[in-house]
């Protein structure tokens, strides 16, 4: 066995976009719907449709939250059995996200030897690829449990707070000497405090991180 020195710094990662070609939340209720329940599946699909996504977008506009939206979707999980969501997620993950990992950022990922996940992902997809890759810990969305099943109800939410709840956790003293890997703009903050920033971005999207003027910043094209 390799012995992990604990001089050896941090990389801390995000997970939807960033390693994977995948939004895994969404992506993962759709296939865990379609195994396993029609109806919710069909009315997925119907709420994540191009037409109603243009709905929200000037509903938004208008005052809607989104993340409100987004804590709707994520609820829709309420009643499924908590056994039967992570046998499925290991097939999603084999079946589905294997295919769409993004190498350079799995290439990092190898390398490391103390190894963190800070994803808004659900804790059940987030702690299975946990486990797959031998991460030290992972920081998710985290879902309401009782008598084996989901209530639909968020614990914790991660969106946008990646910083914060690595700063509240025991890794805190270590994050100004990690490395931190994301897509996602709402992780400024936590890019700004760690020794190695990357992100991961779409060409369209290099002048929003240019204008960030985060220092040593390294970026993958995606």
């Amino acid at each position: 066995m390799k012995q992990i020195a604990m001089k050896d710094p941090l990389l801390i990662t995000d997970i939807c976009g960033t390693l994977y070609k995948s939004n895994t939340t969404y992506d993962f209720y759709r296939y865990y719907f379609s195994k396993h329940h029609k109806v919710k599946y069909i009315y997925f699909m119907l709420l994540m449709s191009l037409p109603a996504k243009v709905l929200y977008v000037l509903l938004s506009k208008s005052g809607l939250s989104l993340q409100k939206l987004r804590y709707y979707l994520i609820g829709l999980i309420e009643n499924e059995s908590v056994e039967k969501v992570e046998v499925t997620a290991k097939i999603f993950f084999e079946q589905y996200l294997k295919k769409r990992v993004i190498p350079e950022t799995e290439v990092l990922i190898m390398q490391s030897n103390r190894l963190i996940f800070s994803s808004a992902s659900v804790a059940p997809v987030v702690s299975l690829i946990a486990e797959k890759y031998n991460a030290m810990a992972y920081f998710a969305t985290t879902l309401e449990v009782k008598n084996g099943k989901y209530t639909g109800k968020i614990l914790q939410d991660n969106q946008g707070k990646k910083a914060k709840h690595l700063l509240a956790s025991d890794w805190s003293s270590q994050i100004k000497n990690a490395t931190f890997i994301t897509d996602n703009k709402e992780d400024v903050d936590l890019l700004r405090r760690v020794e190695r920033p990357i992100v991961v971005s779409a060409s369209k999207e290099l002048s929003f991180w240019k204008k960030t003027e985060i220092p040593a910043l390294e970026i993958i094209l995606k």
